[in-house]
Protein backbone atom coordinates (compact mmCIF):
# COMPACT_ATOMS: atom_id res chain seq x y z
CA UNK A 1 0.00 0.00 0.00
CA UNK A 2 2.72 2.47 0.67
CA UNK A 3 4.70 1.20 -2.36
CA UNK A 4 1.23 2.06 -4.22
CA UNK A 5 0.94 5.45 -2.19
CA UNK A 6 4.87 6.51 -2.98
CA UNK A 7 4.35 5.72 -6.95
CA UNK A 8 1.15 7.20 -7.22
CA UNK A 9 2.97 10.89 -5.58
CA UNK A 10 5.48 10.38 -7.71
CA UNK A 11 3.46 10.23 -10.93
CA UNK A 12 1.02 12.74 -9.94
CA UNK A 13 4.02 15.07 -9.01
CA UNK A 14 5.43 14.28 -12.61
CA UNK A 15 2.63 14.41 -14.15
CA UNK A 16 2.01 18.16 -12.47
CA UNK A 17 5.86 19.46 -13.37
CA UNK A 18 5.28 18.71 -17.26
CA UNK A 19 1.68 20.67 -17.30
CA UNK A 20 2.85 24.22 -17.73
CA UNK A 21 4.96 22.65 -20.89
CA UNK A 22 2.66 20.69 -22.43
CA UNK A 23 -0.06 24.02 -22.30
CA UNK A 24 2.52 26.21 -23.48
CA UNK A 25 3.15 23.99 -26.47
CA UNK A 26 -0.82 23.39 -27.37
CA UNK A 27 -1.10 27.21 -27.20
CA UNK A 28 1.83 27.64 -29.15
CA UNK A 29 0.40 25.35 -31.95
CA UNK A 30 2.45 22.28 -31.65
CA UNK A 31 0.64 19.14 -31.36
CA UNK A 32 0.86 16.77 -28.56
CA UNK A 33 3.61 14.16 -27.98
CA UNK A 34 2.69 10.50 -28.23
CA UNK A 35 4.23 9.62 -24.71
CA UNK A 36 5.65 11.43 -22.06
CA UNK A 37 8.46 9.97 -19.91
CA UNK A 38 6.93 10.04 -16.30
CA UNK A 39 9.81 9.02 -13.74
CA UNK A 40 8.15 6.20 -11.27
CA UNK A 41 10.13 5.63 -8.07
CA UNK A 42 9.06 3.27 -5.49
CA UNK A 43 8.90 4.16 -1.95
CA UNK A 44 9.14 1.97 0.98
CA UNK A 45 7.30 2.79 3.84
CA UNK A 46 8.18 0.29 6.19
CA UNK A 47 8.81 2.75 9.09
CA UNK A 48 5.22 4.30 8.96
CA UNK A 49 4.33 0.46 9.99
CA UNK A 50 7.01 0.07 12.66
CA UNK A 51 6.62 3.09 14.14
CA UNK A 52 2.65 2.04 14.29
CA UNK A 53 3.21 -1.81 14.94
CA UNK A 54 1.12 -1.35 18.12
CA UNK A 55 -1.92 -0.07 16.84
CA UNK A 56 -1.87 -2.60 13.58
CA UNK A 57 -1.43 -5.27 16.17
CA UNK A 58 -4.31 -4.19 18.29
CA UNK A 59 -6.48 -4.45 14.98
CA UNK A 60 -5.34 -7.37 13.96
CA UNK A 61 -5.95 -9.15 17.20
CA UNK A 62 -9.21 -7.15 17.23
CA UNK A 63 -10.35 -8.57 14.19
CA UNK A 64 -9.44 -11.93 14.63
CA UNK A 65 -11.57 -12.01 17.93
CA UNK A 66 -14.38 -10.33 16.27
CA UNK A 67 -14.15 -12.74 13.64
CA UNK A 68 -14.05 -16.14 15.74
CA UNK A 69 -16.76 -14.83 17.90
CA UNK A 70 -19.11 -13.68 15.07
CA UNK A 71 -18.55 -17.34 13.60
CA UNK A 72 -18.93 -18.97 16.88
CA UNK A 73 -22.26 -17.18 17.82
CA UNK A 74 -23.96 -17.90 13.91
CA UNK A 75 -23.07 -21.55 14.66
CA UNK A 76 -24.71 -21.60 17.69
CA UNK A 77 -27.75 -20.40 16.53
CA UNK A 78 -27.64 -21.54 12.70
CA UNK A 79 -27.60 -24.95 13.49
CA UNK A 80 -30.92 -25.18 15.53
CA UNK A 81 -32.35 -22.90 12.95
CA UNK A 82 -31.56 -24.75 10.19
CA UNK A 83 -32.73 -28.28 11.99
CA UNK A 84 -36.01 -26.00 12.37
CA UNK A 85 -36.78 -25.03 9.29
CA UNK A 86 -35.33 -28.69 7.77
CA UNK A 87 -38.39 -30.47 9.87
CA UNK A 88 -40.05 -28.02 11.80
CA UNK A 89 -43.72 -26.71 10.78
CA UNK A 90 -46.24 -24.22 12.23
CA UNK A 91 -44.91 -21.05 13.04
CA UNK A 92 -42.03 -21.44 14.29
CA UNK A 93 -40.18 -22.66 11.03
CA UNK A 94 -42.37 -19.59 9.75
CA UNK A 95 -40.63 -17.08 11.64
CA UNK A 96 -37.33 -18.61 11.66
CA UNK A 97 -37.15 -18.63 7.52
CA UNK A 98 -38.85 -14.71 8.00
CA UNK A 99 -36.19 -13.51 10.46
CA UNK A 100 -33.16 -15.53 8.12
CA UNK A 101 -34.57 -13.24 5.06
CA UNK A 102 -34.57 -9.80 6.40
CA UNK A 103 -31.20 -10.72 8.57
CA UNK A 104 -29.64 -11.60 4.86
CA UNK A 105 -31.50 -8.70 3.08
CA UNK A 106 -30.48 -5.84 5.61
CA UNK A 107 -27.28 -4.50 4.99
CA UNK A 108 -24.54 -5.03 8.14
CA UNK A 109 -24.23 -1.15 8.28
CA UNK A 110 -27.67 -1.02 9.12
CA UNK A 111 -27.80 -3.87 11.49
CA UNK A 112 -24.85 -2.52 13.40
CA UNK A 113 -27.25 0.92 13.61
CA UNK A 114 -30.19 -0.43 14.97
CA UNK A 115 -28.36 -2.80 17.32
CA UNK A 116 -26.29 0.24 19.02
CA UNK A 117 -29.00 2.13 18.89
CA UNK A 118 -32.13 0.37 19.36
CA UNK A 119 -31.47 -2.19 21.66
CA UNK A 120 -30.51 0.43 24.70
CA UNK A 121 -34.27 2.37 23.65
CA UNK A 122 -36.82 0.14 26.18
CA UNK A 123 -34.57 0.02 28.87
CA UNK A 124 -33.86 3.69 28.63
CA UNK A 125 -37.67 4.31 28.43
CA UNK A 126 -38.14 2.09 31.68
CA UNK A 127 -40.12 -0.60 29.87
CA UNK A 128 -37.90 -3.18 31.69
CA UNK A 129 -37.19 -2.40 35.55
CA UNK A 130 -33.92 -2.98 36.30
CA UNK A 131 -32.49 -3.91 32.94
CA UNK A 132 -29.86 -1.83 31.92
CA UNK A 133 -29.10 -2.53 28.43
CA UNK A 134 -25.57 -0.76 27.28
CA UNK A 135 -23.63 -2.14 24.28
CA UNK A 136 -20.24 -1.13 23.62
CA UNK A 137 -18.59 -0.62 19.60
CA UNK A 138 -17.40 -4.82 20.10
CA UNK A 139 -20.36 -6.34 21.25
CA UNK A 140 -22.25 -4.84 18.61
CA UNK A 141 -20.57 -5.61 16.15
CA UNK A 142 -20.55 -9.45 17.12
CA UNK A 143 -24.12 -9.30 17.79
CA UNK A 144 -24.64 -7.97 14.31
CA UNK A 145 -21.81 -9.85 12.81
CA UNK A 146 -22.93 -13.65 14.14
CA UNK A 147 -26.78 -12.88 13.38
CA UNK A 148 -26.20 -12.58 9.59
CA UNK A 149 -23.48 -15.51 9.67
CA UNK A 150 -26.46 -17.34 11.64
CA UNK A 151 -28.67 -16.26 8.53
CA UNK A 152 -26.41 -17.84 5.99
CA UNK A 153 -25.15 -20.91 7.91
CA UNK A 154 -28.67 -22.23 8.64
CA UNK A 155 -29.32 -22.46 4.90
CA UNK A 156 -26.24 -24.51 4.85
CA UNK A 157 -27.14 -26.53 7.98
CA UNK A 158 -30.82 -27.01 6.21
CA UNK A 159 -29.41 -27.84 2.71
CA UNK A 160 -26.78 -30.44 4.76
CA UNK A 161 -30.17 -31.75 6.58
CA UNK A 162 -32.02 -32.10 3.64
CA UNK A 163 -29.57 -33.95 1.68
CA UNK A 164 -30.10 -37.29 3.78
CA UNK A 165 -32.27 -39.49 2.33
CA UNK A 166 -35.64 -39.50 4.81
CA UNK A 167 -35.20 -43.60 4.79
CA UNK A 168 -31.59 -43.27 7.24
CA UNK A 169 -34.22 -40.75 9.33
CA UNK A 170 -36.57 -43.60 9.13
CA UNK A 171 -33.97 -46.19 10.34
CA UNK A 172 -32.79 -44.37 13.46
CA UNK A 173 -36.43 -43.60 14.23
CA UNK A 174 -36.91 -47.36 14.72
CA UNK A 175 -33.86 -48.30 16.71
CA UNK A 176 -35.46 -45.31 19.35
CA UNK A 177 -33.50 -42.54 18.84
CA UNK A 178 -35.43 -38.84 18.81
CA UNK A 179 -35.92 -36.70 16.06
CA UNK A 180 -33.04 -34.59 17.56
CA UNK A 181 -30.75 -37.57 18.40
CA UNK A 182 -30.96 -38.79 14.50
CA UNK A 183 -30.32 -35.08 13.71
CA UNK A 184 -27.21 -35.18 15.51
CA UNK A 185 -25.67 -38.37 15.29
CA UNK A 186 -27.07 -39.89 11.64
CA UNK A 187 -27.25 -36.59 9.75
CA UNK A 188 -24.65 -33.94 10.68
CA UNK A 189 -21.14 -36.46 11.02
CA UNK A 190 -22.45 -37.57 7.29
CA UNK A 191 -22.50 -33.97 6.19
CA UNK A 192 -19.17 -32.61 7.86
CA UNK A 193 -19.13 -28.63 7.25
CA UNK A 194 -15.62 -29.09 6.71
CA UNK A 195 -16.33 -30.59 3.91
CA UNK A 196 -19.23 -28.61 2.43
CA UNK A 197 -17.65 -25.39 0.10
CA UNK A 198 -20.70 -23.56 1.03
CA UNK A 199 -19.16 -23.36 4.90
CA UNK A 200 -16.14 -21.58 3.40
CA UNK A 201 -17.91 -18.97 1.76
CA UNK A 202 -20.27 -18.59 5.01
CA UNK A 203 -16.93 -17.95 6.96
CA UNK A 204 -15.30 -15.19 4.28
CA UNK A 205 -18.35 -13.12 5.37
CA UNK A 206 -17.50 -11.69 8.82
CA UNK A 207 -13.90 -11.34 7.53
CA UNK A 208 -15.18 -9.36 4.37
CA UNK A 209 -17.94 -7.15 6.64
CA UNK A 210 -14.81 -6.44 9.64
CA UNK A 211 -13.43 -3.56 7.65
CA UNK A 212 -17.53 -1.77 7.41
CA UNK A 213 -17.06 -2.68 10.73
CA UNK A 214 -14.17 -0.71 11.32
CA UNK A 215 -15.26 2.63 9.05
CA UNK A 216 -18.41 2.57 11.10
CA UNK A 217 -16.79 3.17 14.37
CA UNK A 218 -13.93 5.82 13.38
Amino acid sequence: MGIGMGMGASLGSAVVCQLPGLCADLLAGSQLPVSVAVPLQAESDWAFIWDNRETLLLGTGVTILLTVASILLGFLLGLPAGALEAYGDGWGQAAVSAAGVVLRATPIVVLIVLFFFGLPIPSQLGAFPGLDIELNAFLTATLALGLRSAAYQSQVFRGTIQSVSEGQLEAARSIGLSGRSAVLYVVLPQRSGGRSPDFKRVYDCPQRHECRVRNWAR
